[in-house]
Order: structure tokens, then C-alpha cells, then sequence
């Protein structure tokens, strides 16, 4: 699973991988302890669990070396979607109003 550094960390034991904000991890081992088995570039080691989010699609992307940029079929998609939430919200707000047409 790839993650991404939130935080710097340097590293305190041979065993622990430094972090710096932004970069792209692949987490090969989780334990409760709050320790997670880490590899970057090729080096494996140990990383705070806390110092560490989730990579989203772009990151990754980035991470691939994939370009980045968003198609007009992605800011499409997107808008039709906004649009979609917008006219749900308004009608529930016009069918659960106290000022509906049948008590005006």
C-alpha cells in the first residue's frame, strides 16, 4: 500500500527509515505498536504509523511518474456530480420546508 509522509522524521535507530513531508512510501508491514515496515527507493525500515497518510490517486500517480494533469473528461465527470448533489440538496430542502405550498 503506498503512503504518504505527513510529517518529517528522522530517523533514531539503524532500523527506522528518516521521512521527509511529502514523499511516497510503500507500507510492506503493519504492527499495533504504532510501527509501520517501510520501503523507500529500495531501503527498508521502520516509520511512526502517526507520521503517515494514506496516498490518494494523485500521489500515486506522481509517485509513477504519470502525468498529473486532469482530463476534461475527469472535470466533467466532477461537475456533473456537483451539480447532481446541488439539485438533491435543493429538493430536499423544498420537501421538507415548514413553508411548503400546501400550508402557505
Amino acid at each position: 500500500e503506498k503512503y504518504t509522509a505527513i510529517y518529517p522524521y528522522a530517523a533514531r535507530d539503524q532500523d527506522e527509515i528518516d521521512l521527509e513531508r511529502g514523499m511516497t512510501v510503500e507500507v510492506i508491514q503493519k504492527n499495533l505498536e504504532g510501527w509501520w515496515k517501510i520501503r523507500y527507493q529500495g531501503k527498508e525500515g521502520w516509520a511512526p504509523a502517526s507520521y503517515l497518510k494514506k496516498a490518494d490517486i494523485l500521489s500515486q500517480k506522481m509517485a509513477a511518474g504519470a502525468p498529473v494533469h486532469a482530463s476534461t473528461n475527469d472535470l466533467d465527470v466532477a461537475c456533473k456530480q456537483q451539480n447532481a448533489n446541488k439539485e438533491n440538496k435543493e429538493n430536499q430542502r423544498d420537501r421538507f420546508s415548514p413553508f411548503s405550498e400546501s400550508k402557505r
